[in-house]
């Protein structure tokens, strides 16, 4: 028997492993969406993306 929980909200349904910590899909689902929206942000900053490009908000 598995008895991992969610790293966040302590779920057992945990669908994913994010950097060793066990995650179930809605707490799994935020992390990377910040994670995306981070990198969006750094990217824009650089310069990379043009600064017309809306981010939206996490």
């Amino acid at each position: 028997m598995d008895k991992r929980r969610c790293a966040v909200c302590g779920s057992p349904r945990v669908d994913a492993i994010i950097n060793g910590l066990p995650y179930c899909f809605k707490c799994g689902s935020k992390l990377i969406r910040l994670h995306i929206v981070n990198f969006l942000h750094a990217l824009k900053r650089e310069k990379l993306i043009p600064s017309t490009v809306e981010i939206p908000e996490p």
